[in-house]
């Protein structure tokens, strides 16, 4: 009976350090729920939605911009580009910073309102995670601009403080556990101590479809600020082992 005790507490332990980690205070900016019509067009690669909730300043615009034609579209609640680029490298822009542009606006970030609508109180937070699903294969770019996902958030210690301007470079080869995550202390001029978070954006560049006949595929599913990095893989295994102790543990103690 106690080791059946044990092996029941030593699980539910592993469920709680596995759930805690994976359920972390977060800061919600995007989660991809609401996202308007795609353009029906490859040619237009820009789409722009406001009024949106669950959205950091109600605003999501994006660009799409250098190699072939892409293509937006919505899969089970994500947000979804396809690129035909085999020989340069397609980039895609994301960006919030409660400003609603019109659909040509190609990246611009530079509006910017002090404050901005919508901000986000971060106080705490130590990390930007994107969760991705699936990324687009990286190529070789196009002049300086080499496979990456780049970060970039405009923030201010008070609502009456002067906007500044941080970024963080990773390559698309650190996609882990279906996504990225930004420790907000090594960006430049390090985002610390944050009390608002006044804009995010993300950038991939260097995407290239899978053959001339496959398309490279990119994914959103869900952009916010945390006390934590994404949960590695294991941590989920973790969790599965817990389950499934607890599971065998009840059955036996019957």
């Amino acid at each position: 009976m106690r080791l059946k005790t044990s092996a029941s507490l030593l699980a539910a332990v592993a469920v709680a350090m596995s759930m805690g980690t994976a359920m972390a205070g977060t800061v919600l900016v995007d989660d991809f729920t609401q996202l308007g019509t795609p353009p029906a067009s490859a040619s237009q690669n820009a789409w722009n939605v406001s009024g949106l909730t669950n959205v950091h300043g109600g605003v999501r615009e994006q660009n799409k911009t250098g190699g072939s034609a892409s293509t937006y579209s919505i899969a089970g609640g994500h947000l979804r580009m396809s690129t035909t680029a085999t020989g340069a490298g397609n980039n895609w822009e994301v960006w919030y910073d409660g400003v609603s542009a019109a659909p040509a606006t190609s990246g611009s970030f530079s509006s910017f309102p002090n404050p901005s609508p919508g901000p986000i109180n971060a106080s705490g937070m130590t990390w930007l995670n994107v969760v991705m699903p699936q990324v687009a294969p990286s190529g070789n770019g196009t002049g300086t601009a080499a496979p990456a996902i780049i970060a970039t958030v405009k923030w201010s210690t008070s609502a009456a403080a002067s906007v500044q301007t941080s970024t963080l470079e990773l390559g698309l080869d650190e996609i882990k556990n279906g996504g990225f995550s930004f420790k907000l202390s090594d960006f430049t001029a390090p985002v610390g101590n944050v009390t608002f978070i006044r804009g995010v954006k993300i950038r991939l560049q260097g995407l290239v479809a899978v053959n001339a006949t496959t398309p490279g595929v990119s994914e959103f599913d869900r952009l916010f600020f945390s006390t934590r990095p994404l949960p590695e893989p294991g941590t989920f295994a973790l969790a599965a082992m817990g389950l499934v102790g607890l599971v065998v543990a009840r059955r036996k103690m019957r």
